[in-house]
């Protein structure tokens, strides 16, 4: 709303605003598909939905067999690969990843990792393997590869991944975890227990205050996220208005990207006949916005680069300072 706000004051398609038209589906699939199919009788060029579950998956069939556009906001599944009018805003972690080790290995000169799962989250599984993937691509190692969920135990377990580091330490430079934050938080605490204060690497779940806290005495740690928060950039500036917030989420800033990409698609178009805007959001030369530099391939594949972020603590206490993007 606040992205519709602005474009149709900077004068819309033509001088005719876009009108947003809400949904709420309260996580019921019944509800989604009512509602999908009402947006699509309605005539909608497009569907932004929220990342959760039933919002990103139950559309999917009916808006390519309509031809409405769809953008999931948030979503981590590669839900492009669904049809031709499906698309996602979320930072791509493959992307994130490759450019974090990147990071690490040019500039910080690490080499030598410990990788640790959590194999009850699904998530952490999948960035395992992505980090895997880019830690050799960039002439790393990883020497220690463990999980804090013990199938034996049927729980959690820190001790035996805490001695498997500890094991290692001499020779190790960082340790990727890909767990969640509150998780997180406990690993360092059980690591810095144990004697150990290597230099963490993860995803944009650790990128919270919850995990700064204790993030801060692992010197050299690392993370990625979609956007920088702490920018005063133009544009920033200028969402921050729009939002009426000091400090909007992530999934603030991906769904005002989504539609201002959208909407500069649809004035590109000069139509808004859903397959012509399609073509005019895949061979855009990009949009600057709130998350970033945003385009996508002829497939509908989005391309985004992450903020790399380290850790700084000091008399004025803990913060994610921003290193590259």
């Amino acid at each position: 709303m606040a992205a519709a706000k602005r474009f149709n004051a900077e004068g819309g398609v033509s001088g005719k605003p876009i009108e947003v038209i809400n949904i709420d589906n309260k996580g019921d699939p019944g509800l989604t598909n009512r509602g999908v199919a009402y947006l699509i009788r309605q005539g909608v060029i497009a569907i932004l939905s929220a990342p959760t579950g039933w919002s990103t998956f139950a559309p999917i069939h009916r808006v390519n067999g309509s031809k409405t556009l769809f953008i999931s906001i948030g979503s981590r599944r590669r839900i492009e690969r669904s049809g031709p009018y499906i698309f996602r805003a979320a930072l791509p972690d493959e992307i994130a990843t490759d450019e974090l080790i990147q990071y690490a290995s040019k500039d910080l000169g690490y080499e030598n990792y410990a990788l640790v799962a959590s194999s009850d989250y699904s998530y952490s599984l999948d960035i395992s393997s992505l980090f895997k993937k880019a830690v050799l691509k960039h002439g790393g190692t990883i020497s220690v590869e463990t999980d804090t969920y013990d199938t034996y135990l049927g729980k959690r377990n820190l001790t035996t991944v805490v001695d498997a580091i500890k094991g290692g330490a001499d020779s190790l430079q960082a340790v990727i975890f890909t767990g969640g934050a509150e998780e997180a938080a406990l690993f360092v605490e059980a690591l810095k227990s144990a004697g150990v204060h290597l230099p963490i690497i993860g995803s944009e779940d650790l990128f919270v205050a919850d995990y700064l806290r204790v993030g801060r005495d692992m010197k050299g740690s690392l993370v990625y996220a979609s956007y920088s928060p702490l920018s005063h950039s133009p544009v920033m500036e200028r969402f921050r208005k729009d939002m009426d917030e000091k400090n909007p989420d992530r999934f603030s800033a991906l769904a005002y990207d989504s539609f201002m990409v959208l909407a500069e698609a649809i004035k590109a178009a000069g139509s808004t006949a859903s397959a012509r805007v399609r073509d005019a959001l895949i061979h855009s030369e990009g949009y600057d916005g709130v998350t970033g530099r945003i385009h996508f391939t002829a497939d509908g594949t989005l391309v985004k680069h992450p903020f790399i972020y380290g850790i700084k603590a000091d008399a004025a206490g803990e913060n994610f300072v921003l290193l590259k993007h």
